[in-house]
């Protein structure tokens, strides 16, 4: 039986501490808006939730929330299952707001295994109504021309990988020609029209364009807490291209236009498949070379970048799976397996 952490009031002044002893050591850091600094501070949250340590994790989500003018729906997101796991509705309250003004739906926390233990139509009614005010903020927020360019990017992409993918079924040489055209597209949209975009405008993460939703691409099976139309570009431009943007990309992260892990993401293919440049970070492909002296040196490479060790990250992958059963199973309307309720915290951020 898993019963839910009370915030004890006996703890309040152990909570506050912690919270000045975070606003002296990381303020300068924090309040630079430097997003590299972002991602360090909130890995530290996220170890703290992988610890069961829920006070402390609260405390540094709740200074890094007041410190940046812009943060990942996905961290609000964990931040509000920390607090209706512990049953803090007034944290939770504060933490639903953040969410809808980052763009998420209400039917996502509506139907989150831990969420919904708080979030409820009832509850939400009675603390919240401003829904749709929040909701109206983050669609003015984003730049919707820039959306609209990289959706369609996205289906040209799609439309050249589905049909090479159906011609291997059919021909092989019908595969070939339509390999073929897909490696110019691609190359065509990386080079001519997602590299100047990126230069002009930033990266096209969530910070500029919002969150992935269901209705910008029919291939799309879900709302998503984040964005990733462009890494999945990269991810096909790399299977046939080798021109190195690592650079640009690299200054993106700062600004907080691209997350951490989904750069490291980018550079895992470009590594694995381009030959050209091997520089990876086991954020999705992993280096052939298992050496401690390489793990050593991927940990570093990772953490200049804000990304948590390889270590830490295999068990936030190992809770994704879980995740990833529950929802599966709940989707085809079928009991989840018995797993604890904390191995449903999503801690990913790709």
């Amino acid at each position: 039986m898993y019963f839910m952490l009370q915030i004890n009031s006996m703890k309040r002044p152990v909570h506050f501490i912690f919270q000045f002893f975070l606003f002296v050591v990381l303020g300068t850091n924090l309040y630079g808006q430097n997003y590299i600094s972002y991602s360090r501070t909130v890995n530290r949250a996220e170890s703290f939730v992988l610890q069961a340590k829920y006070n402390e994790a609260i405390a540094i989500y709740d200074s890094v929330f007041n410190a940046y003018d812009f943060c990942f729906a996905e961290d609000y997101f964990v931040a509000l299952q920390v607090a209706c796991f512990t049953n803090d509705t007034s944290k939770a309250i504060d933490y639903i707001k953040r969410c809808f003004r980052a763009g998420i739906d209400k039917e996502y926390l509506l139907n989150d295994l831990i969420t919904k233990k708080i979030c409820t139509n009832g509850f939400m009614n009675e603390h919240l109504d401003t829904y749709d005010s929040l909701s109206f903020q983050y669609n003015n927020s984003i730049d919707k021309k820039y959306r609209g360019k990289m959706i369609e990017l996205t289906s040209i992409d799609q439309f050249h990988r589905d049909k090479q993918q159906i011609a291997h079924r059919k021909h092989p040489l019908r595969r070939l020609i339509w390999k073929l055209r897909w490696k110019k597209v691609i190359q065509e949209i990386v080079d001519i029209e997602l590299i100047p975009h990126i230069l002009e405008k930033g990266y096209p993460g969530e910070k500029a364009i919002g969150l992935r939703k269901l209705w910008m691409l029919n291939k799309y099976r879900n709302n998503a807490i984040t964005e990733g139309t462009a890494l999945l570009i990269f991810k096909h431009y790399y299977a046939f291209c080798k021109n190195d943007y690592s650079d640009i990309l690299l200054k993106e992260i700062s600004k907080g236009n691209l997350r951490p892990s989904q750069y490291a993401v980018i550079l895992d293919f470009q590594s694995k498949f381009t030959k050209q440049k091997e520089y990876y970070y086991n954020q999705y492909h992993l280096d052939p070379d298992t050496s401690e002296k390489k793990i050593a040196e991927i940990n570093l490479r990772r953490e200049e970048i804000g990304l948590e060790s390889i270590e830490q990250h295999t068990v936030k992958y190992k809770r994704a799976i879980s995740v990833n059963i529950y929802n599966r199973a709940i989707s085809q309307n079928k009991n989840p397996k018995d797993l604890p309720v904390e191995h449903f915290f999503k801690l990913m951020h790709f």
